[in-house]
């Protein structure tokens, strides 16, 4: 029903379809090439094609927002049907943490929720009756929510959901390979995440870091995200990882031979989402440093600066004179 819909509006919907790869410039796409994969997720020679666009979108799937959980200290469990990793939480929307409550994509997410929105409204009103309850609130009780919530089941593993991730993922390495950046923010390249190598841009080499690999990190115990978030920078910019977190879990999953659901979350620090620099100085900066932080702020080796990107602003020299707040 849906490619029917699509292709009378005259979009084309290809199944059984890759990226191969993207195109463009510093900061721009211009085309991708899509390809063909057969039954083994294997592209099928001759069968590229080029589409031209100026945006390329990757949507996998959804993932419950639990990063603010982790934090006062609620509990998380695995559950593929509802995303991955959800709060523990009971009948009434309440986590192990008896104070906080959880109640829409923070509680789990799945087809039915996107499909109807009343879902997430029945979750809020169950949730917020029982947190008010719970301050020692009376409160008329209006029977069970009209409309099933969705499923918990306990103790579920690397369920339907995330096989059809892990499907996704081959895919993607079959056609790309192990060179595409897997962390956006810090440029982690799907090889440099599974053979554990530090930050190219540190240009750090020593025969320790040769032997090292993800195989002797898994002698010491389970493999988990921040730990090779520390040591790589995979995931570690200034998203914390929402951008990355599920593929890196899927490959690190994959490299050690092991399920979805061994690979922990990595942890997240406040402030959860990226934050204006108004709320820690009220006053604005000067033109010049708006102007110019590219080239004092950078690290060059993790992009190309702007006079090399052909864009406007002249390079800076040393002769630039910094502009001081009160001057």
């Amino acid at each position: 029903a849906i490619a029917r819909s699509l292709a009378g509006r005259g979009v084309p919907l290809y199944t059984a379809h890759t990226i191969r790869e993207a195109r463009g410039r510093v900061g721009e796409i211009e085309s991708v090439i899509l390809v063909q994969i057969d039954g083994n997720l294997k592209p099928v020679t001759g069968s590229e094609h080029e589409i031209a666009c100026d945006t390329l979108c990757l949507a996998l799937g959804l993932a419950p927002n639990v990063e603010l959980l982790p934090l006062v200290g609620a509990r998380l469990e695995f559950v593929s049907s509802l995303g991955g990793w959800v709060p523990a939480i009971n009948d009434s929307m309440q986590t192990s943490v008896p104070t906080v409550f959880a109640a829409g994509d923070c509680a789990g997410v799945d087809d039915a929720m996107l499909a109807n929105p009343e879902i997430a409204h029945a979750q809020g009103r169950l949730a917020g009756h029982a947190a008010a309850e719970s301050l020692g609130a009376a409160l008329r009780h209006d029977g069970p929510p009209s409309i099933p919530l969705p499923h918990r089941g306990r103790g579920q593993g690397e369920g339907a959901v995330h096989t059809y991730w892990q499907t996704w993922l081959q895919s993607l390495l079959h056609a790309g390979g192990w060179e595409v950046n897997i962390c956006q923010c810090e440029e982690v390249t799907r090889r440099e995440l599974v053979e554990v190598k530090p930050p190219r841009y540190l240009k750090w080499e020593s025969p320790q870091m040769e032997t090292r690999s993800l195989n002797t990190l898994l002698r010491d115990g389970p493999v988990n995200q921040d730990q090779i978030k520390r040591l790589t920078r995979g995931g570690m910019g200034p998203c914390q990882s929402r951008r990355c977190r599920e593929q890196v879990g899927l490959l690190l999953a994959q490299a050690a031979g092991t399920s979805i659901d061994r690979i922990p979350l990595p942890s997240f620090r406040p402030p959860i989402r990226p934050l204006p620099m108004n709320v820690l100085w009220p006053e604005d900066e000067p033109d010049a440093v708006r102007e110019n932080w590219v080239s004092w702020f950078g690290i060059p080796t993790q992009f190309s600066p702007h006079w090399e990107a052909g864009m406007a602003i002249a390079e800076p020299t040393a002769e630039t004179r910094l502009i001081l707040r009160d001057e």
